[in-house]
């Protein structure tokens, strides 16, 4: 399984950066893009794996996907483990690697923001 998950995972990695460059890319334009990152869901995939315990139903990402659209949001967590994963994420993207300008104290360096 472990390597199985691991082009997994990287297959999913990569389609979640070429939706941001897509979304860079048609942002002009006005259209639409939304990113939907499901977690285990009860499909016949995670039965390959006795995950069905662990998932969530089919019905809650079209739901997450609908309330996306009515709400215009990028970024959809359809499930309570890719929500969890989401707010992680969140607290990542806005620690590391969205810093605004600030002093970090450390070794006399100052952070540079390059946005200005």
């Amino acid at each position: 399984p472990g390597s199985t998950f691991a082009g997994y995972g990287a297959s999913k990695s990569a389609s979640y950066s070429i939706i941001q460059g897509i979304r860079k890319s048609v942002s002009p334009e006005d259209v639409f893009i939304m990113s939907v990152h499901p977690g285990p869901i009860a499909t016949d995939m995670v039965d390959q794996f006795d995950g069905r315990s662990k998932s969530e139903s089919p019905s809650q990402v079209v739901d997450a996907i609908v309330q996306g659209l009515k709400e215009g949001t990028f970024l959809v967590y359809t499930d309570t483990f890719s929500k969890n994963m989401g707010d992680s994420y969140k607290t990542f993207a806005t620690d590391v690697v969205e810093p605004s300008s600030r002093y970090d104290g450390s070794l006399g360096h100052t952070l540079v923001n390059n946005d200005e």
